[in-house]
């Protein structure tokens, strides 16, 4: 599990006078630093298309090379912690949603290649599912995911018009030493989560409509009919992406 690619995943509301004041910080100070940062990968920043008060409006996904490399970085780097506090201070009025680190559980390609890579550099919209299963259901989540999703419903997504990618992922059970104890970061976040990449919006558009979506979700109904919560469901615009 230590060497999975492992992606850092945050949410944040930022108030419509401060967007433009948000994106020059964080383009102008705090992408730079990161980007700086040994074993970080890229850093894509997304924006909601259709607003949820229950969701954020932009999203931003940290891909990191793996969970040995990642401790390392979020305890002993001060420059984390100088910007951390500077985004607090500077911007007092932003409402944070998350803030969690997931490992890779598998990539997979429309070209029917398995990498082992949270990047998907060709596909600008996002479809992002969050599963809340309890605890006691976990490994019968996996074995679902492996005997039914790997083999038979994932291949069907790909084939949907427009659909480039899929990426499943599993909670890391790790706090951040620089978010563990702030009030504002959900805590209880699911302990799977999907995301879907699309060539645009049309294309996810349609995904939402296809028979193999219809599909997957029924199995993972008939699966989990009691115990299995969605608690993401949201298309997010890509807005800026870096790399090294």
């Amino acid at each position: 599990m230590e060497n999975r690619p492992v992606l850092t995943f945050f949410g944040r509301t930022i108030p419509p006078d401060l967007e433009e004041k948000y994106e020059m910080w964080s383009e102008g100070a705090y992408v730079p630093i990161y980007m700086k940062i040994p074993g970080i990968k890229g850093i894509d920043s997304y924006k909601i298309i259709r607003e949820n008060i229950d969701l954020p409006n932009l999203i931003g996904l940290w891909h990191g090379d793996n969970f040995e490399n990642l401790k390392k970085r979020q305890e002993t780097n001060q420059n984390i912690s100088a910007i951390n506090r500077d985004l607090h201070i500077t911007f007092r009025n932003i409402e944070y949603f998350w803030r969690n680190s997931y490992e890779l559980i598998r990539s997979f390609r429309s070209s029917k290649v398995l990498t082992e890579d949270t990047i998907v550099d060709d596909a600008s919209v996002i479809h992002i599912e969050g599963y809340k299963i309890p605890a006691n259901e976990y490994e019968k989540y996996e074995s679902w995911f492996i005997k039914w999703a790997s083999r038979i419903y994932v291949p069907m997504l790909l084939r949907v018009s427009g659909v480039k990618a899929c990426n499943f992922f599993r909670l890391l059970d790790y706090k951040s030493p620089n978010w563990a104890n702030d009030p504002n970061i959900e805590k209880d976040m699911p302990r799977y989560m999907s995301i879907i990449y699309f060539d645009n919006l049309k294309s996810a558009e349609g995904f939402q409509q296809s028979l193999d979506f219809a599909a997957f979700r029924g199995s993972l109904e008939l699966g989990f009919p009691a115990a299995l919560k969605i608690v993401w469901d949201a298309e997010y615009q890509l807005s800026s992406s870096h790399r090294p």
